[in-house]
């Protein structure tokens, strides 16, 4: 599955050269809009989902309704943090 549309990769780029707020999400509402409107299907539902997460993520609660309902609270402690 792929999806090309040149409109909205310009938005996109647009987007993350403005740095006032206000405007940027302005142009990713249009963006999402866009996008919105040009898909050919929606996934309602995808019972056979395997979800990843690497061993450094701490908090991280299996549910009914999934591990991301939770994913505010997940975080990897600072000595195990690659990137800073």
């Amino acid at each position: 599955m792929g999806y090309k549309n040149l409109e909205v990769d310009r938005l996109l780029e647009k987007g993350r050269r403005t740095f006032d707020q206000d405007e940027r999400a302005k142009i990713y509402q249009e963006m999402h809009k866009m996008i919105y409107e040009d898909q050919p299907y929606l996934f309602l539902y995808s019972g056979e989902v395997l979800p990843v997460v690497h061993k450094r993520f701490r908090n991280v609660e299996v549910s009914k309704i999934g591990i991301g309902y939770n994913f505010i609270k997940w975080y990897v402690p600072k000595s195990e943090q690659r990137y800073r």
